[in-house]
């Protein structure tokens, strides 16, 4: 076993190591910790360096070093003599020795070297070689050496002379058992003096005589007694010729002992448990009667105490026994149920009040009677100091004054106190009570804490209340703080309370027996951010039970001496709180080892977290403390944590999906014993690294890339803008154009055609009568010129508006000019169109009704096509014509040249129909022209 300056406990098992924080054990094994190669620990064997870190020797992997969490294994091949190591120390100069059955080491400035002790001088003596026919503990003690001077042994870096008493033959062979312990004490036995165990100390010998045969002694306690056990296992304490017995404690070898600084005694060897002593900080008076009824205590001005359980007890103010008397009177009752409380009347008669009993037991000098003062029965009696006794009942309050007895409240009173003023409180189910000069006051505030079952006042005369489920209420000034879990304590569930001359509050409750420091209840009614220091005390402390029951006023009372008893089911527990020991200055925080994904424990001094690593916990604990189970912890991970986390007695903090950073993490303790929060803070670093896309290059990458799309986009929309403007600009163009050729066409035709009709007409029309010309055959010849006339109307009509769309609809239309591409051409049209009249708004039919005349007007004057497919397909609110040739086809370079006029308007007339139009060519393949058009609202109204 090692205690680390740091506090913590190593022991060292068969099993790899463990360490003890002061509440649980973390084991280090070959399986659990990286760089460490054997579990099977070597007895004897743990050392800390100057640097705090920890050695252990092995049996048979050589050696480890834990330097502060990270741990190397040092073998043959790494330079050590052997793998089983004997025994390890250090010198003033932090060389560190190591010690196997083949040789010494010594580590020294970081590096492992073999050295020779004394340096290889021969004329100071042969040092004793290593034989497995000694007892194996002889070498664990060091190396020897017989000298000019005696005997000397090797051990922290020195060779120093080694007393032992006189020799009948070398100390090696004459040694039956030895052992050093932790205080570098050296403890063996001789067969030479088979009934004395000597002590070896900084060059002085002791020997104890009168030890049981066999012993083994392997320590000596702060209070002078010897650890002993035997090769039969009977352990035992040894003290001035005393044996005391640990049947617990069964150990056939040499047990390894050790006093930690506060106070603990550890002891333990192979095959054995490990055991913990601590002294006992309370006493005990036993109690007569039934074992499991606790007592009440009542204490008289002279120092006398009564005791009731199931029997009266007493105890006089000179008395120095540890126990109480049973009270032995005339018509004395065979044995209470429970006695609930006890008080000294007016003449100085004991009152006694006990459940199932309505009434009370008086005790005079006569002996027992019972009286029945008060209906129901009887748990809280009071003697004041104006001679008058009042008494709290299942039934109420009453006041005793000489033989008068007078009700003056009909609620349960379960206590009673006066104050240093004189004013009178009585604890009901419903609050307090007050009375002033015998007259009840109501000016009390509301009260919601629930039955009160004890009160006591402090010396700045305020009033402690201990309530059943509400805490603790602090009454003065006519003023009510309460104070619960909320604020520290441990329960809300109280049974006694009394203060100690210290000011600090004692209270029985269920969970043991609380110590708030009375400085801890000064900070938190000033500050409620403040917490209560309590201090729990249980069975490891010396009380003999748990339950404190009693409830009510005289369940512990203080003692003139500054003693404070506690009635339990098992005695009474006395204690003296100024004995108590105080907060080590030592207690500190420490961060132990952190997890990163269930990574297993990692030391803590390089705290990472990698890119995709999302959970991270640290563990951390504080050391030193007297109460270790009972420390609460705070910490905070800045600038995650905008204020410090309360994490009460868990012992790790958990994280997740932390941002990538730099974040900086403190914990602190509070001890119950200690100022708060000044047990220190300790600190670590976390470092959360940026994921590479995530990093600023790669970032500014992103953005330069974004930035570059969208001027690119940019770029390209204004290309296509000024393209769309040229186009639209060659189309208005191209469109001016085609309508000026279109007037000049329809200029010529009338001119050329109806105009020279017209003229013909009207020449005949101007003949002179009765010529021959004008005889029958010229109004024939007008006719005939008229009707070619009306025919060219009928024509040019036809091609600026056809009548077809207004008389027959777009369906019969379209069938129209597929007609007259079959009478013009010799191409053969496989036709396929569904309805589409009353598809598009009338005004917009045109517009359908050109693309459909320019396609196949474009198959007609330029495709050079056999035959034609043409397919109109309608839905509910879609419109989809394909048009397909096999003609010559025409390249896409074609479209800005030739009629690539007419191309461009089939797309424009299709955009005014809420639609598109995609023409594909291929030169020897054909065409394929597809017009795809939605449905308007305006056109799905028209009926």
């Amino acid at each position: 076993m090692l205690e680390t300056r740091e506090g913590y406990l190593w022991l060292g098992t068969g099993k790899g190591l463990l360490r003890f924080d002061g509440v649980g054990f973390t084991s280090f094994t070959t399986q659990n910790t990286p760089g460490m190669l054997g579990d099977r620990i070597s007895f004897g064997t743990l050392w800390e360096d100057p640097k705090g870190v920890v050695w252990a020797g092995t049996d048979f992997s050589g050696v480890l070093r834990n330097d502060h969490g990270h741990w190397q294994t040092y073998q043959e091949k790494q330079g050590l003599f052997g793998g089983k190591v004997l025994r390890i120390d250090g010198d003033e100069n932090g060389i560190t020795w190591i010690y196997t059955e083949a040789g010494v080491n010594a580590w020294t400035d970081g590096r492992l070297g073999r050295a020779i002790p004394g340096g290889g001088d021969r004329s100071s003596g042969t040092v004793v070689p290593y034989s497995r026919q000694r007892t194996v503990d002889f070498a664990k003690a060091g190396l020897w050496r017989h000298g000019r001077n005696g005997l000397e042994r090797f051990a922290y870096g020195h060779w120093s002379s080694f007393p032992t008493p006189a020799l009948q033959r070398p100390f090696e062979d004459d040694v039956r058992e030895i052992f050093e312990d932790r205080s570098r004490r050296v403890w063996y036995s001789m067969f030479s003096y088979p009934t004395t165990v000597f002590c070896a100390e900084q060059g002085r010998l002791s020997h104890y005589e009168g030890l049981p045969p066999d012993a083994l002694v392997s320590y000596e306690d702060r209070d002078g007694y010897l650890w002993l056990t035997d090769h039969s296992a009977h352990t035992s304490l040894w003290k001035d010729g005393r044996l005391f017995p640990l049947p617990e404690l069964k150990a056939p070898f040499l047990l390894q002992v050790l006093e930690t600084r506060n106070g603990a005694l550890w002891a333990g060897t192979a095959g054995t448990d490990l055991f913990q002593f601590r002294r006992n900080s309370f006493g005990i008076m036993p109690t007569a009667g039934t074992p499991e009824i606790a007592s009440v205590l009542l204490q008289q001005q002279g120092g006398q105490v009564w005791a009731g359980g199931t029997r009266v007890l007493h105890r006089s103010s000179g008395s120095r026994k540890a126990a109480f008397d049973p009270v032995q009177a005339p018509n004395q009752p065979p044995q209470w149920i429970q006695i609930k409380t006890l008080a000294k009347d007016a003449r100085g008669d004991l009152l006694i009040g006990s459940r199932g009993l309505d009434g009370v037991e008086e005790l005079t000098p006569r002996g027992f009677q019972h009286i029945s003062l008060v209906p129901g029965m009887v748990q809280a009696m009071l003697s004041t100091r104006t001679a008058e006794t009042w008494i709290g009942a299942t039934s109420g309050l009453y006041r005793m004054t000489g033989p008068v007895v007078q009700r003056v409240s009909t609620l349960p009173v379960r206590s009673l106190l006066q104050t240093s003023a004189g004013v009178l409180l009585a604890g009901t189910e419903s609050g307090p009570l007050l009375f002033r000069d015998g007259r009840q006051d109501h000016g009390l505030a509301a009260w919601s804490y629930g039955p009160i079952v004890a009160m006591r006042q402090d010396r700045s005369g305020a009033v402690w209340i201990a309530t059943q489920d509400h805490g603790l209420v602090r009454f003065a000034d006519d003023a009510l703080h309460a104070l619960g879990t909320a604020d520290g304590l441990p329960t809300d569930v109280l049974y006694s309370l009394e203060f100690d001359d210290a000011g600090d509050l004692w209270m029985g409750s269920d969970v043991g027996l609380m110590r708030v420091r009375g400085r801890s209840i000064e900070r938190k009614l000033q500050d409620t951010a403040g917490r209560l220091q309590v201090t729990i005390f249980d069975a490891a402390d010396g009380l003999p039970a748990s339950i404190f029951d009693p409830l009510g006023d005289q369940g512990a009372l203080r003692r003139p001496n500054g003693e404070l008893w506690f009635g339990t089911e098992q005695g009474v527990a006395v204690i003296r709180p100024s004995t108590l020991r105080t907060l080590s200055p030592d207690t500190h925080p420490v961060i132990e080892e952190h997890e990163v994904d269930q990574s297993g424990p990692l030391p803590q001094d390089h705290i990472e977290l990698r890119p995709g690593q999302t959970n991270l916990q640290i563990h951390y604990s504080a050391l030193g403390s007297n109460n270790p189970e009972q420390l609460v912890f705070r910490y905070r991970l800045q600038p995650y944590d905008r204020d410090w986390v309360y994490a009460r007695s868990r012992r790790v903090a958990y994280y997740s999906h932390l941002s990538p950073g730099r974040y900086t993490f403190q914990v602190q303790a509070a001890d119950p014993d200690g100022e708060g929060w000044a047990g220190g803070t300790a600190t670590t670093y976390v470092r959360v690294l940026t994921p590479f896309y995530r990093s600023w290059w790669v970032l500014l990458l992103v953005l330069l890339s974004i930035g570059s799309f969208l001027v690119y986009q940019v770029a390209l929309r204004r290309r296509r803008h000024l393209a769309d403007q040229r186009n639209r600009r060659l189309f208005t163009h191209r469109l001016l154009t085609t309508q000026e050729g279109e007037r000049k066409r329809i200029a010529h035709e009338l001119h050329d055609s109806i105009g020279q009709h017209l003229v013909l007409i009207r020449t005949l029309a101007m003949l002179p009568p009765g010529s021959s010309t004008t005889s029958g055959g010229h109004l024939a010849s007008i006719a005939e010129q008229a009707a070619v006339a009306i025919k060219e109307v009928e024509t040019i009509s036809y091609d600026l508006r056809p009548y077809q769309l207004d008389r027959l609809g777009l369906t019969k239309a379209v069938l129209s000019l597929i007609q007259s591409l079959e009478r013009s051409s010799t191409v053969r049209v496989q036709c396929s169109v569904d309805n589409i009249d009353n598809f598009f708004p009338k005004e917009t039919e045109i517009n359908f009704y050109r693309i459909v005349q320019e396609a196949l007007g474009n198959v007609l004057r330029h495709a050079e096509a056999t035959s034609v497919s043409f397919t109109i397909i309608r839905t509910e609110h879609s419109l989809r014509l394909v048009l397909e040739d096999d003609g010559k086809g025409f390249p896409a370079v074609a479209e800005g040249k030739g009629s690539a006029l007419g191309l461009v308007g089939m797309h424009e007339r299709a955009e005014a129909l809420h639609g598109r139009a995609s023409i594909m060519s291929v030169p020897g393949q054909g065409t394929t022209v597809t017009i795809e058009a939605t449905q308007t609202p305006q056109a799905r109204m028209t009926p």
